[in-house]
C-alpha cells in the first residue's frame, strides 16, 4: 500500500513539474552592432535639471536671534 502511495506521490509531483514548466521563447534574429544602417528607437532631449525646484538667495536673517532660538534652555529666563 505504501509502494502504491509513494508511486502515485512521484506522478503527481512530477505532473505538477511539468505544468510549471514552460519551453523558452524562440529569439529571433538580433540586429548586428556594427551596422550603421540599424534601426534605433528615438529619443528626446530632456534637460538634467527639468522638474527641479529653482533655488534662489534669500535675504539674511539675525544670527543671533536664530541662535538664541535653538540652543539648549531657549526660551527659559536665568
Amino acid at each position: 500500500m505504501s509502494f502504491r502511495r509513494n508511486c502515485v506521490g512521484v506522478f503527481a509531483l512530477a505532473a505538477v513539474a511539468a505544468g510549471c514548466s514552460a519551453t523558452p521563447l524562440p529569439l529571433g534574429p538580433s540586429p548586428d552592432p556594427t551596422d550603421p544602417e540599424a534601426a534605433v528607437a528615438p529619443t528626446t532631449y530632456r534637460p538634467v535639471m527639468s522638474g527641479t525646484a529653482p533655488h534662489a538667495p534669500v535675504a539674511l536673517k539675525p544670527w543671533r536671534e536664530l541662535n538664541e532660538g535653538v540652543a539648549p534652555g531657549a526660551g527659559k529666563s536665568p
